[in-house]
Formats: structure tokens, sequence, C-alpha cells
């Protein structure tokens, strides 16, 4: 997923071999992005007949249900590889056409990371990163803790987290038995309210319908979808539309 050109490191290991930024791809499709940096807009792209994606001559930009895919790939890869051991530093800019020379920086990052916020990390991911723990021993962060996205590109991220809730807070925090969960929309919206352990895993689901504008709030007892109590520890809760999306910790303790 991370050009190897972009930080001339080719097949060599560990950028090169490291299975966090690689999947499979068409052979044509894979040959039109080339070494482009990632970033909206441009000629459509097909693969037999389907669409896979846009392009123009220094960006390219996959389908919606990738780009949250794409997104964390490259943000791993940034922060994985810091010029330790003879390793390349790569780093995620704001700009295409980001490596004429092989330097080691990728783009677009305000794009990634908007891409990294309208698509949230699905049952694929999950499973493909547990996979590759599995033999190389390393995770990708930004799978198990999206969050951590917002921490680490504060400037950029606040430009592209989408404000669909005026505020979003649980109250107590930590709290033992339940807690109130409680936002405010700006407009009517399709929301989806969701409680996931910090392995990336839903735990349950409070709310999934057409909410109009204003006050809401839903109370949860600690409790997963087949009405189990839960492990005491670290949750976070998730409200989302379909091109938006906020998260925040909360801390059941028993």
């Amino acid at each position: 997923m991370w050009a190897k050109s972009h930080g001339d490191f080719g097949t060599t290991a560990p950028c090169g071999t490291d299975a966090h930024h690689i999947r499979p791809t068409d052979v044509s499709v894979n040959s039109t992005r080339g070494n482009k940096d990632f970033d909206e807009g441009g000629s459509v792209v097909y693969d037999n007949g389907d669409l896979a994606g846009w392009t123009d001559y220094d960006s390219f930009e996959p389908v919606d249900q990738v780009k949250g895919d794409v997104a964390r790939m490259i943000m791993y890869m940034t922060v994985r590889y810091e010029g330790d051991n003879g390793e390349p530093d790569l780093e995620m800019v704001d700009y295409v056409n980001s490596s004429p020379n092989g330097e080691p920086y990728h783009g677009k990052a305000s794009t990634l990371l908007a891409w990294h916020n309208q698509d949230p990390v699905d049952s694929w991911e999950i499973t493909r990163n547990n996979k590759v723990y599995s033999y190389q021993q390393n995770r990708n962060p930004f799978i198990d803790h999206p969050e951590y996205a917002a921490l680490i590109w504060p400037e950029l991220a606040n430009d592209n987290l989408p404000q669909i809730a005026l505020s979003l807070t649980c109250y107590p925090n930590p709290f033992n038995p339940e807690t109130t969960i409680s936002f405010s929309l700006a407009e009517t919206e399709n929301v989806k309210l969701e409680i996931y352990n910090t392995k990336g895993q839903l735990v349950r689901t409070l709310a999934n319908q057409v909410l109009p504008k204003g006050e809401h709030s839903y109370v949860w007892h600690g409790k997963d979808g087949k009405n189990n109590s839960v492990a005491s520890g670290i949750y976070l809760y998730r409200l989302t539309t379909a091109n938006h999306m906020q998260i925040r910790k909360m801390m059941l303790l028993k």
C-alpha cells in the first residue's frame, strides 16, 4: 500500500515485506495506481466493468469501502518506521507528488485522515490484524485504537473530524453499574451508537435509527448484545452516521 519507491526500500525486509501494508489487488488497478499518492478526484478507473477508483497524474482514489483500510495502512507505516536500525524514516505529508526522487514521504495526510473517519474499522480488518499478528508479532494500532490518529496528527485531524455531535459525553465516567451516553445532533441524522472493547470488537449496539436534531441520551448497563455483564476495563463508545464518526473512552469499574 505504501508505494515502495517512496523511501526506495523495494521488497527488502522489514518495510518491503511488512504484511500490514500488503494486500492483494488486481494487476491492472495496481498498475494504474503505480506509485501515486492518495487523494480525491480524477478519471474513473474500472476493473472488468466494476468501479475500482479514480485517478489523475499524481494521485489515486480507491472506492469508498476500502478508503479507511488504505488510510490505516499508511498511518501504520508512518509510526512503525522511524529511521531506527537502518530502516527508513517514513512520514505522511499533506501534499501529493510527495516523492519525486525516492523521498520517504507519502500523501495526502488530510485526505487519509478524512477517509479514516469516513470508513470505520470493520470485522475484516480486525481479523486481518489478528492474523498478521500471529506470525509478525505486531499490530496496526489504528485498527485497535482508531482514536489514536487524532492524537498523533491533531493539526490535521481537527479539520477532518466531522462534527455530527455538538457534544458526545458519558456520565458518570468511570462508572458502575451503568452510565448515560449523551449527544446533541446539529441536524436529523441516521445514527448508530455502538460500544467496542479495546480489541476493536463490537460489544453492543445501543442505537441504530434516524434521530431528529437535538439532545439524545442512552443508558449502557455494562452488558453485551446477549445481555451478559462485561468485564471491567476501558471501552469505546462510537457515534456514526453515513459519513461521520466520533469516538470517546469510558471505564467500567467493578
